[in-house]
């Protein structure tokens, strides 16, 4: 955007809540708003002679503190905010897809934090390829993707904290709860350098009008098949008006069997869930066995494939992970994969799938259902001990500098479109403007007499804010400093619809 001084940049950055720094182009006017710092993204700093980079001092967010604002990575954070950054929860976005998840970063500990992801995947099968959603990231090239399971090399021969969380099932559109969640399984585990860890993320099971199928288990094994930590997927959910614990994941070996199911329990001994034959719902996919199907041919009820055997979801719509599919002649749901699957929902008005079981091979366990109302699909937090022998100059802060001229960075910008209505076209005069004026409605000019030409800037100045946000459109005021005459102008509104997506409805007055 185009201003008139370098102040105003300032208070523009100011006003953004994910504003980190900007950069200032003294010559063309030009003001760009940054959500990182040159800290955290180094590799994006250019030196350039007509461009001055400022780093916001009053009111910046830091890093990874709000969902607004999610780091890739614990280290980034750490890169931003210096050396002494506090051991705490932060908000991540790995894939950088938009989907914040809240993760503990151990900052004393000179390792990692690698979250993996469904790579951007969803549905029965599991992703093709890595597709650089792990770039710049802790495990950036250690990563191959087989079968939709991610192969990942131990970097380092240490002890390694693993959080897997299952994902949850669908739900039909006629119930008045989310599917049923998944369970988090929390763990310490010895890695060796360069071993192979198999890991597969479970994916959500999918619904329709009437049903859905289960949600995928999340599953990390050795390359040897010896499962380390598993997280058993929630169930497919029809037509429930309330949470039932069948529905959802447990956090012991053996699945559940779902609610109004005629049996006790889903599989055991990490083998697939069972079926109420000969209509009912797919049985969730285990660790060694794949769910049972339905013993009608046609129309959906298939088991989910076991670990051992791929992991796809069963059709219809069941998650990747062992997901349970849901049967369409009777709209009945699928169970939930894990460890050992879940029961395929039985033949009744009311039912669910049973959640998968869970597994934990792990010391200092922290298991708990349910973690997850909606599916997440990030659900690994993976961090390493401090025994590994790393270069002390890996989170070395270094000199931080606020204004560096003759320099911008790039590449971290974001679109402030969305904002435009409470911000000033042309010039502004800071005093000029309140900040959370009575009755809301964000920035407000002050009383109309402090607009005259000799008082604001010695200028004839127009100025647009925000007057109030509805689903009908955006009221926008108009102030003429010259003659202090307060307008609404439809064809300013009009354009401003325009420019902004999620602004619908006619112009009013």
């Amino acid at each position: 955007m185009t201003v008139a001084a370098p102040h105003i940049c300032d208070i523009l950055c100011e006003r953004e809540i994910t504003c980190q720094s900007h950069n200032f182009n003294r010559k063309e006017q030009i003001c760009e708003l940054n959500n990182r710092t040159k800290d955290a993204r180094p590799e994006n700093f250019r030196l350039d002679p007509a461009w001055f980079y400022i780093r916001r001092l009053n009111g910046r967010a830091p890093l990874g503190s709000i969902p607004e604002l999610p780091a890739r990575s614990c280290r980034e954070i750490k890169e931003s905010e210096g050396k002494n950054t506090a051991s705490n929860k932060y908000w991540l976005d790995p894939s950088g897809t938009g989907k914040a998840v809240l993760v503990y970063c151990d900052m004393n500990l000179k390792g990692f934090t690698a979250v993996f992801t469904t790579l951007g995947k969803n549905g029965t099968k599991g992703p093709d390829s890595v597709s650089g959603h792990y770039t710049g990231q802790d495990h950036d090239g250690q990563v191959t993707v087989s079968g939709g399971i991610q192969l990942w090399t131990v970097p380092h021969t240490g002890k390694y904290r693993i959080e897997t969380i299952g994902a949850s099932g669908g739900y039909g559109e006629d119930s008045v709860i989310n599917g049923g969640r998944g369970a988090r399984m929390i763990g310490n585990f010895m890695l060796t350098k360069d071993e192979i860890i198999r890991i597969l993320v479970g994916q959500r099971g999918r619904g329709t009008k009437k049903t859905a199928g289960g949600g995928g288990g999340t599953f990390v094994v050795r390359g040897d098949n010896k499962p380390l930590i598993i997280a058993g997927g929630g169930g497919g959910v029809a037509k429930m008006t309330e949470q039932h614990s069948g529905c959802d994941a447990s956090i012991n070996t053996t699945g559940n069997a779902g609610y109004n199911s005629p049996f006790l329990s889903g599989g055991s001994n990490g083998n697939g869930g069972q079926t109420d034959k000969p209509h009912s719902g797919g049985g969730g996919g285990g660790f060694y066995s794949n769910g049972e199907n339905s013993k009608i041919s046609y129309g959906g009820g298939k088991g989910g494939k076991g670990f051992l055997n791929g992991g796809e979801g069963g059709a219809y719509c069941g998650g990747f992970g062992g997901g349970g599919g849901y049967r369409s002649a009777n709209k009945i749901p699928g169970g939930g994969g894990g460890y050992s699957g879940g029961g395929g929902g039985a033949n009744k008005d009311t039912s669910c799938g049973g959640g998968g079981g869970s597994f934990n091979n792990g010391i200092n366990q922290q298991n708990e259902c349910c973690y997850n109302t909606a599916g997440h699909d990030i659900s690994h937090s993976l961090q390493v001990s401090p025994l590994l022998n790393l270069t002390s100059a890996e989170y070395n802060e270094g000199t931080i500098k606020y204004k560096v001229k003759f320099a911008k960075l790039v590449g971290d910008r974001f679109s402030w479109i969305s904002n435009l209505v409470s911000l000033l076209v042309t010039a502004v005069c800071p005093s000029f403007w309140d900040h959370n004026p009575p009755g809301g409605g964000g920035w407000r000019a002050r009383q109309p007499q402090n607009f005259g030409t000799s008082t604001c800037c010695g200028k004839t100045e127009v100025f647009i804010l925000r007057s109030s946000v509805g689903e009908q459109g955006i009221r926008v005021n108009m102030f003429f400093s010259e003659n202090m005459l307060s307008v609404f102008y439809c064809f300013v509104l009009t354009v401003l619809a325009s420019l902004i997506p999620e602004v619908r409805g006619s112009c009013r007055s």
